[in-house]
Formats: structure tokens, sequence, C-alpha cells
């Protein structure tokens, strides 16, 4: 086990501790990391203040320098010159006073030069070249994927004889925007045919398959047991086969800390080759 993987520590404690009992447990760790980070913060908040307390108390102490008494500016004719930037000393020497540039910079060629328009396109690209009445920014993101209303009431029918099922919950990679929309979907169909779904859609981090080209789990996925995997239970291959029906393309996965006897549904990312 390596001991300096986070997710190792998570997978440890939640085996030892919440088994069977996801949210409970994301519930209860969250809450602790939160309290932990509150407390070093009100401590780096009191450090602060001691640390600028003292330097504010020593600057106190330090004598302030009187301000050194200036000549006055004597009235002067504006002129514009409005071509050249100059500078000009009055006959006291104590005074400059300059006029304002309207000139364009000049480059080392001689000729005068203004800067490149800078272009923005988070997470795209931006295509320009000249003068650009209507530029193009091409954005490339995977699909969001949607259950059909006819998917739905299928689904829904097929699933309810079945809503007694050991069921460990839906969930959907913690990163995944798309996914989790996606999985929200599922989450009210299961709901909606009595099946124990929990009170949210769970959040996997750090899942990876054996898959060289796609290490990230794309699609649907029907988790069970480790130990089960040769011989999956009956409502693993029940789920499956209604997945199947309506249309869904699921696949098998295996996961050491599932409990035996239950299924769990991952909602993978999407793939961009569909």
């Amino acid at each position: 086990m390596d001991w300096l993987n986070p997710v190792e520590w998570l997978a440890w404690l939640y085996g030892k501790l919440f088994l069977g009992h996801p949210f409970v447990g994301g519930v209860l760790v969250v809450v602790s990391f939160a309290a932990l980070g509150m407390v070093l913060w009100i401590r780096g908040v009191d450090k602060y203040k001691e640390e600028h307390a003292e330097r504010r108390a020593t600057n106190a102490q330090l004598p302030s320098a009187s301000p050194s008494p200036s000549a006055p500016e004597p009235p002067s004719s504006a002129k514009s010159s409005g071509a050249e930037h100059h500078t000009e000393r009055n006959p006291a020497g104590a005074q400059l006073r300059r006029s304002l540039v309207h000139k364009p910079p000049i480059n080392s060629s001689g000729s005068s030069s203004t800067p490149n328009p800078s272009i923005s396109a988070p997470y795209g690209i931006a295509i320009s070249g000249g003068n650009v009445t209507n530029p193009t920014v091409n954005n490339f993101s995977r699909p969001q994927r949607h259950l059909s209303q006819e998917q739905k009431a299928q689904l829904i029918a097929l699933l309810a004889p079945y809503k007694d099922t050991p069921f460990s919950g839906i969930y959907a990679l913690g990163q995944d925007a798309e996914g989790n929309v996606y999985a929200q979907e599922f989450f009210q169909v299961f709901k909606a045919a009595g099946w124990n779904v929990g009170l949210m859609v769970g959040q996997n981090f750090g899942m990876t398959v054996d898959d060289p080209a796609h290490p990230i789990p794309e699609g649907l996925w029907i988790i069970v047991n480790a130990d089960e995997k040769d011989s999956p239970p009956a409502a693993a291959n029940s789920l499956y086969k209604i997945l199947r029906t309506a249309g869904l393309n699921p696949k098998g996965m295996s996961e050491k800390n599932l409990p035996k006897g239950t299924v769990q549904l991952l909602i993978g990312m999407s793939d961009l080759e569909q």
C-alpha cells in the first residue's frame, strides 16, 4: 500500500469505518478536513495580526521626518508644441515643466509602431488576421449526454420490479462536469423506480481502468466486488440486461472496497469517438 497516496488513505478509512455507507463517511471526512482547515486559518490570522501589531508599534516610535519646504511653482504660459516631447528649465533652475506627448512611439527603424493586439480564447483556439470583423473561436469539448424521454420511461418500467436490489448508488467522476449532469438523470430514473439511491449522486475521485489508451473510465460501468468478478451477483446481470434493453452499452468493473452482493453504477466520461 502506498501510504503517500491520499486515495489509498481514504480507501483504507472507508474500508475500516464506513463500509457500505459512502455518503455518511464522505460527510464526516469533509467536515473533519473543513474543521482542521478552519483551525489552521484562524491560527494564521492571529499570527498575522501579532506580527503586524509589533511592526506598527515599532513604526510609531520612530521620529517622523518633517517635510522639506518646496519652492512654489511660478506661473507659466502654456505652449502647445503638439509634435515633440521636450523639457524646459525656468530661470531659477528649480522647476521642470513637461509638455504632453501626442506622437506614437518610434521604433529603432525610425517608423512609428503600435502594440500588437492581444487575443484571448480560454479553452479554445482564437483565429485572427488583420482586421477581423467576425473572429472565429473553435471550442472542442465532450458532448453532453442525455436520456431521452422514451429511455427514461422504459428504464423506470424495467427497474421497478428489481427495486429491492442491493444497490450501492450511482456515482460520477468528481472532475467530470458533463458526467455529473448525465448521472443526475440516472439518479432521478432509479429513484422513480423505487431503488435505494441515497441522497445524491456519489463522487468518485482517482478511478482508473486497465486500458492504456483510455485509463479514465468512459461510458457506463456496472461495478461489483473484486471477489465476485468471475461470478457476479444476479443483480448485476439483471441491471446489465435492463440497460442494454434501453439502448445503452454498459461495461463491467470490479472494486475491492465494494460490499459483496451489492451493485454500483458508475457514469464515466463521454466518449469523443462516439
